[in-house]
């Protein structure tokens, strides 16, 4: 089973009911869709705490039991950030429901591989296709960019995004953008 055919949840969906949770132990509640096989899915949230423990508890729509995930805050040189703890206890930032299943587990329990992983790059057709998705990839990412520009220069994430398709080979589209910079600048 491929990463890519899963449902990823990973902890910046919740970014700030997390801080808002362990900073004030404040009962943060919300719901998010989840897309599994062309459905989406309901599914509410709270957090409970227990014993010095915060956890993230997931109830679906379909009637099935809770799902109770422990979070962990790791400290890092700019401040800390919060992790979930799998039941085998694997730490990750995202865990994944695989399209059969509704419960939420790191790569390694869902024994999960990414597509860029499962062919052979040292083919021919194993370059091609390796160049074909990270081009797909790519585009995807240009298509998630609702506004390139922010006080009149490209903004971060559309600057990263010609970085890689300059290095996919993706010239024309890099060679086009600087042009429509040098009219927006001129303008």
């Amino acid at each position: 089973m491929l990463v890519e055919a899963c449902y990823a949840l990973t902890t910046k969906l919740f970014k700030k009911d997390i801080a808002r949770a362990m900073a004030k132990k404040d009962n943060a509640k919300g719901c998010f869709d989840i897309m599994l096989d062309k459905q989406k899915l309901l599914a509410d949230y709270w957090f409970e705490y227990e014993n010095h423990d915060t956890y993230l508890v997931i109830n679906y729509e379909s009637g099935n039991l809770p799902q109770k995930i422990l979070l962990t805050i790791q400290e890092l040189t700019f401040g800390t950030r919060a992790y979930f703890t799998c039941e085998c206890g694997y730490v990750a930032s995202s865990l994944y429901i695989r399209p059969n299943s509704l419960q939420m587990r790191c790569r390694r329990c869902h024994n999960l591989r990414y597509e860029v992983n499962s062919f052979n790059k040292g083919t021919i057709h194993g370059k091609a296709l390796y160049q074909l998705s990270r081009r797909i990839k790519i585009m995807n990412i240009r298509e998630s960019i609702d506004r390139p520009f922010y006080k009149g220069d490209y903004c971060g994430r559309f600057k990263r995004f010609l970085e890689l398709a300059k290095r996919a080979g993706l010239n024309d589209v890099v060679e086009d953008a600087a042009k429509l910079l040098e009219f927006v600048k001129a303008k």
